[in-house]
């Protein structure tokens, strides 16, 4: 992911470094993404796929949400 450029997965937030996570929350917020990237997480964590699953328990987690 570039400088700038917002996360469009949960993997992409899995690699934000931690001094990232407040500004890019805030951004995604601005503009109305958190939502759609909350539906992806969310049937992702549905999918019969376990990585996918893990992948999406963990963004959850590192974007401050108790799993």
């Amino acid at each position: 992911m570039t400088v700038g450029q917002l996360p469009n997965s949960p993997a992409d937030i899995l690699k934000l470094l931690d001094a990232e996570l407040p500004e890019t929350f805030r951004q995604l917020v601005r503009a109305h993404r958190m939502s759609s990237l909350l539906r992806q997480i969310h049937r992702d964590l549905g999918s019969g796929d376990r990585a996918l699953r893990q992948t999406s328990r963990a963004a959850l987690e590192r974007l401050g949400f108790v799993v």
